[in-house]
């Protein structure tokens, strides 16, 4: 797994250079009048935004900031996926019904290993979500695990919380990604426009502008774009500076005391947005570099739904996990997953 994560991080700085880069071509969209500056210097700005809110820990601001942006952009995708039933892009019921029959045409198997990878809750985030629970609080006061009727109490009640929160989790990135994907369908695929490297916010901002108007969905879509990309690009560095912390110490490579950790914790938290703008002035394809990334995080899927498995069955108290009708779709999960990926990898060697 420690070997896996490796892979995946190096690929997924990849994608991240990729959302930075995106992020800096939003303010060269012609239509916002924002100026010419190039890419990389706009992609510097951001980084060393990163950067200087890493080192003062200002995550509360950035926290609010964003999840208020995001809320707002999540309701406007969903608002324009109601409007546009009314343009000539509308989407009949045979539409949904065709889009809901299994299949996949032989040149996007890949991509929907990709989108599998970070639609959602990617294969990074899972690997977030615990340093955060521990970093808010989570669980802080339930005690030594003594199976103690009172500490049972206190760990089930930090169990529906988790609970709780994937529940939310669910309930807007499903809400969210189901209405991205309808106008996606019935905007960019009806008129053909490509999600490439060469108009990525151009045609993207389509899906918006066609229901919402030109000018009020064109800046919906780039205050949408700055929010959840910075957002992302931001919490990335914020977690996996804290992920490669842990792994020098795992690895052996040397050994961190509670200000040794939070020392390497701020200087990886400046390295990193430095390192992805240098990906990005490397390369310069936003589009590529994020589907490197969303590769390498679906191939991690199935390990981490293995390593789930493990936790649950061999790990967690019975008391705290009872077995219930969930457990038998949680293999169907890392099963699918596994095919998915296995088939790939097959085909990528011609074996399939």
């Amino acid at each position: 797994m420690n070997a896996l994560w490796c892979v995946m991080t190096a690929c997924a700085a990849c994608q991240v250079g990729g959302i930075l880069l995106g992020l800096a071509l939003v303010f060269q969209m012609p239509a916002l009048g924002l100026g010419a500056a190039p890419g990389w210097v706009w992609a510097m700005g951001f980084a060393l935004l990163a950067v200087g809110l890493l080192s003062s820990g200002r995550y509360g601001l950035v926290e609010r900031t964003t999840a208020g942006l995001v809320g707002l952009f999540t309701l406007f995708t969903v608002a324009a996926a109601v409007v546009v039933q009314g343009t000539d892009a509308a989407i009949t019921g045979a539409d949904l019904a065709r889009g809901l029959t299994p299949s996949v045409p032989p040149d996007g198997v890949l991509t929907a290993l990709a989108v599998l990878g970070i639609t959602g809750v990617g294969a990074n985030e899972l690997i977030f979500y615990p340093y955060w629970c521990l970093e808010k609080g989570y669980a802080r006061h339930v005690g030594p695990a003594d199976g103690s009727a009172e500490w049972l109490g206190r760990a089930r009640g930090w169990v529906r919380v988790m609970q709780l929160d994937a529940w939310i989790a669910c309930a807007v990135y499903t809400v969210g990604t189901v209405a991205f994907y309808l106008l996606g369908a019935a905007v960019l695929n009806r008129r053909g426009l490509a999600v490439d490297d060469e108009d990525l916010h151009g045609s993207l901002s389509e899906i918006y502008t066609v229901g919402l108007g030109e000018q009020l969905g064109l800046w919906i879509y780039a205050l949408g774009a700055v929010a959840v990309l910075f957002s992302t690009f931001f919490v990335w560095a914020a977690s996996t500076s804290r992920i490669l912390t842990d792994a020098v110490h795992v690895f052996g490579f040397r050994r961190l005391d509670a200000a040794g950790r939070a020392r390497l914790v701020k200087i990886l938290g400046a390295v990193l947005p430095l390192f992805t703008w240098i990906v990005v002035v490397a390369v310069g394809r936003p589009v590529a570099l994020v589907f490197v990334g969303a590769i390498a995080q679906a191939a991690m899927l199935p390990f981490l739904g293995i390593a789930t498995c493990l936790l649950r069955y061999r790990e967690t108290r019975r008391e705290l996990a009872p077995r219930s009708i969930i457990d038998p779709f949680l293999w169907l999960a890392v099963l699918s997953t596994g095919a998915i990926c296995a088939v790939q990898v097959l085909k990528a060697f011609g074996a399939a």
